[in-house]
């Protein structure tokens, strides 16, 4: 039964070959979506942020105190004040009573006012009352100390205790690298997003070979339900090995030369090959699924495509599970995608080996197997009933 494999699998290689769409939604797609998605949020996965809310000031105070103010506001790297812009998010106001709060008995007047635009978040609006209420606290401070006798080192030292609170990254190595770069996340996501889309032309192909009778040449050759699907899945496995090789390669070299940050692959090359071997199986039997139930190309174009843009969604591909709610990443769960992500950020991210990975390869191996296990007793039916 073997003789038949060799020319099944030359088959199946030219039809890839010669199906320009199916090259370019597995190679040339996820490449688009890895450069652009990358590049596009490699500052949001840094954290640095580029919030900049800006602000109209106006002053009625006719104090000395409003300038200083406003001068420890414009250090904020989130605040810009003028007293020209054109759509303000808020306004600062000064009132007349901004010296008397400060230099003589505070009177229960307000000193500063704040109006914030309709449009101005509740995460915007709290930053910017802190952001105020810290500066003038700051002046008060100073001012104070300077009304007892003191200079402005002692003010921030004794009474402003700067130095008494620190920050500073006290995390481990491993659990720095447990939020990936946007490099990091971008490329084995739609690496993996890709691997499933091998549903498309392998339902195309095997829905066209039944439309052509070939499941009726089959039974008079005697070749195995499991030998036919070999055939036909192979060349796929083969193409999600490229797949993976062809992305890395992306990462590494085209994302640093348009600015992104390098993919660096210092991790272990078995351990990463062993995710990559399962996560092509689960797509395999995710396919042969499809393409066993399919009756009509527009039927499997709408049961991958649909399910593969599911798998996606709450996978973590097209949002990242770490910005997800708490309730709600325990759906990735439900999707394979979500499991071979996590295998790859554990590989690519945390610098994971085998044991590190265990559990997504056998969840994986055993959905793939799984899936062509029901594909084969289902293609055995519709061969045994000549459909």
């Amino acid at each position: 039964m073997t003789r038949l494999l060799y020319p099944s699998l030359k088959k199946e290689f030219l039809l890839v070959s010669r199906d320009l769409h199916a090259l370019l939604v597995l190679f040339v797609m996820p490449i688009a979506f890895i450069l652009i998605m990358s590049l596009a949020l490699q500052e949001q996965f840094k954290g640095e942020s580029t919030l900049s809310i800006k602000g109209q000031l106006q002053d009625n105070s006719n104090s000395a105190f409003a300038q200083q103010i406003t001068t420890y506001l414009e250090s904020t790297p989130f605040v810009t004040l003028d007293s020209e812009v054109a759509t303000p998010l808020f306004t600062l106001e000064f009132t007349p009573n901004l010296e008397q709060a400060i230099v003589g008995e505070f009177n229960g007047e307000p000193a500063i006012r704040i109006f914030y635009a309709a449009e101005l978040g509740k995460r915007e609006r709290a930053l910017i009352q802190a952001a105020v209420q810290e500066a003038f606290a700051y002046i008060n401070v100073n001012q104070t100390a300077e009304e007892l006798g003191y200079d402005e080192e002692y003010a921030k030292t004794q009474l402003l205790k700067e130095g008494a609170v620190v920050t500073q990254d006290q995390l481990s190595n491993t659990e720095k690298a447990s939020t990936p770069t946007s490099t990091q996340q971008n490329v084995p996501a739609w690496l993996v997003f890709a691997m499933f889309f091998v549903a498309i032309p392998i339902s195309t192909t095997m829905i066209g070979e039944r439309q052509q009778r070939t499941l009726t040449r089959l039974r008079t050759m005697a070749m195995s339900p499991a030998i036919w699907y070999f055939a036909k899945l192979l060349p796929y496995f083969i193409i999600n090995i490229c797949q993976m090789c062809l992305m890395l390669a992306v990462g590494v070299f085209i994302i640093p030369a348009l600015g992104g940050e390098q993919l660096q692959l210092n991790v272990d090359f078995f351990a990463l090959s062993l995710i990559t071997v399962a996560v092509s199986i689960s797509a395999l039997g995710f396919a042969a699924l499809v393409a066993t139930l399919a009756k009509t190309t527009e039927q499997a174009t709408i049961l991958s495509g649909t399910g593969n843009i599911l798998f996606g969604a709450i996978g973590g591909i097209m949002v990242p599970s770490f910005v997800m709610p708490e309730f709600m990443r325990w759906i990735t769960l439900l999707s394979p995608m979500g499991w071979g992500l996590q295998g790859f950020l554990d590989v690519l991210v945390r610098r994971g080996d085998i044991q590190n990975i265990l559990t997504e390869v056998i969840v994986l191996t055993t959905f793939g197997v799984l899936l062509m296990f029901i594909s084969i007793l289902l293609f055995k039916y519709q061969k045994e009933s000549g459909r």
